[in-house]
């Protein structure tokens, strides 16, 4: 594969890892901060700004960087008003969330300590800004990845799976890492008081966010049993498949029994059963990353016409 189209392929990737980042922060990152405690917000608030940056701040400029290469290294296929377009979202999101973001994220944290309210419900509503530009940006590349490996030729009910279930494996893959590297390193920053009633909160907020997408991920991935393009080897499918499988099996058995059983109701924190957590959630993210790396390779796989280009 060239370098124009591995330049397209980053891009695509990573724009789907931060559509799986955005919409947890959303759904299950700012929705627990009132359930924090006055007491320990200040803390917990400064540790949330300090861990953010890998998963959040720094794939985001990598996005805009791979923005402007795509305007001098994009396959010759894609037309210009794409890449402008697609530059001119990843401007947006840089702008919108240094002018805007920014600021409201550090006035939540009040003078006294305690949650800012005012500037938390604007923070909620601005961050919705982010997520349909993130979101619009995620849908162009994969756009423009499509126009790139099928050029001329109609797009079957097998590839337009494999767009769905790849872009779903890659969403979960940014949900995965932020819900390691952010969400559950700020359960240990919970004062006692408020962490049975913030852990429920947290349980509550991932049905949605986590657990339909992958259903539909789960659903599809058995649907390409049958509907495989004809050029994507069977082996694949069921490698996919096999990773799903462990890890929603892990999952049922081992991860969210141990989740559930973190805090007592009287809100202590088991310490012991935390960093087991910790520890063993690692594979969990292996799994996840590898899956979602398995079928976006099979997106590639999936194409029938792989033509050299100029380099």
């Amino acid at each position: 594969m060239s370098k124009r189209r591995w330049v397209l392929v980053g891009a695509a990737a990573l724009g789907w890892f931060n559509a799986g980042v955005v919409w947890l922060i959303q759904f299950s990152c700012y929705p627990l901060w009132p359930y924090v405690g006055r007491s320990d917000f200040w803390n917990y608030h400064g540790i949330w700004c300090h861990s953010t940056w890998g998963v959040v701040l720094v794939p985001s400029v990598v996005a805009l960087a791979g923005a402007i290469l795509l305007l001098k290294l994009a396959p010759q296929e894609l037309p210009r008003w794409s890449l402008s377009l697609g530059l001119g979202i990843e401007i947006a999101v840089q702008l919108v969330s240094l002018i805007w973001l920014s600021p409201l994220d550090r006035s939540v944290a009040s003078v006294t300590g305690g949650l800012n309210l005012p500037a938390y419900e604007r923070l909620m509503v601005a961050n919705w800004f982010r997520i349909a530009l993130v979101m619009a940006y995620a849908v162009l590349t994969y756009w423009m990845l499509a126009k790139s490996l099928w050029t001329g030729v109609r797009i079957t009910g097998g590839q337009w799976l494999l767009l769905v279930t790849s872009a779903l494996g890659l969403y979960a893959v940014g949900n995965v890492w932020l819900v390691q590297l952010v969400c559950y390193r700020l359960w240990a920053h919970v004062g006692q008081g408020e962490a049975f009633n913030y852990h429920i909160a947290w349980w509550h907020s991932i049905w949605g966010i986590l657990f339909v997408p992958s259903g539909i991920l789960v659903t599809g991935a058995v649907a390409l049993l049958w509907m495989r393009p004809s050029n994507l080897k069977v082996r694949f499918v069921w490698i996919g498949l096999g990773l799903l499988t462990l890890t929603s099996v892990g999952t049922a058995i081992w991860w969210a029994p141990l989740m559930a059983r973190l805090v007592s109701s009287d809100g202590t924190m088991l310490l012991r059963d935390y960093r087991l957590l910790m520890s063993t959630h690692w594979i969990r993210v292996a799994l996840v990353t590898a899956y979602g790396v398995a079928y976006f390779h099979m997106l590639m796989k999936s194409a029938n016409t792989l033509r050299p280009e100029a380099s």
